[in-house]
């Protein structure tokens, strides 16, 4: 297992410390790893961004990024907003992506949520027609609503994952928006050598997006995100 070091450690951004400020701490030096969902970071790096692809959102980036700040490789993990409608309507309206999704027909059905969706998100969703929003506790809950009908969910790739039953419910597939929301590294240029980037190449090869989704579920059981995350590297072999 190759150590990444202290100076490189995993920093989740909080309300406290978001993306611009990690970003910044990465460029003077103070900081030297975190991770970030692609998309996320071109809407911090550039105003009002046109890629949504995984292939366009990255090279964007990469383009955007800070001097001193580079980005490792995508590891096999999206967190992209997914909306969630009934199977059988998906198929009985021909409904192939989610620019069609105003075949439903439906002027006042709900868009349950777990979290406040981003402006980019809402607009992306807006063939849906929905009216209300409803916030609901988890995942879970937001499945359960879209099962019982009249209603889509709108809820992130990861927390989609979380959720073990998905009987007779499916995302709606979309070629555009949202933007997509590819897990990477971000460090300081220069910092890491080669047994790092190996290892954080390793760590992108095998994370899933599955994978995560069970970390997180583990995590709100009860256990440490240290003990998850340390499992996993043992199990991997990383």
């Amino acid at each position: 297992m190759h150590s990444l070091g202290p100076a490189s450690r995993w920093t989740p951004a909080t309300e406290e410390e978001s993306e611009p400020r990690l970003l910044d701490a990465v460029a003077s030096g103070d900081l030297g790893l975190f991770p970030a969902f692609t998309g996320s970071l071109l809407e911090e790096l550039t105003p009002k961004p046109t890629a949504v692809t995984s292939e366009d959102v990255l090279a964007d980036v990469n383009r955007s990024l800070p001097q001193q700040v580079s980005i490792g490789d995508p590891a096999l993990v999206s967190n992209r907003w997914q909306v969630l409608a009934r199977t059988d309507d998906i198929e009985r309206r021909g409904v192939k992506d989610l620019a069609d999704c105003g075949r439903f027909g439906r002027e006042d059905a709900a868009l349950v949520v777990t979290a406040n969706p981003p402006v980019s998100v809402r607009e992306a969703v807006a063939p849906c027609h929905t009216l209300a929003v409803a916030s609901v506790g988890s995942a879970d809950e937001l499945v359960a609503k879209v099962r019982a009908g009249g209603a889509f969910g709108l809820t992130t790739a990861i927390d989609l994952a979380t959720v073990e039953d998905l009987t007779d419910v499916q995302a709606i597939p979309s070629k555009g928006a949202p933007i997509a929301q590819d897990l990477v590294p971000v460090f300081a240029s220069g910092l890491l050598g080669k047994p790092q980037l190996k290892a954080l190449s390793r760590v992108a090869g095998e994370l899933t997006t599955a994978d995560l989704a069970q970390m997180v579920r583990e995590v709100r059981g009860g256990s440490s995100p240290r003990a998850v995350a340390g499992q996993w590297l043992a199990t991997h072999s990383v």
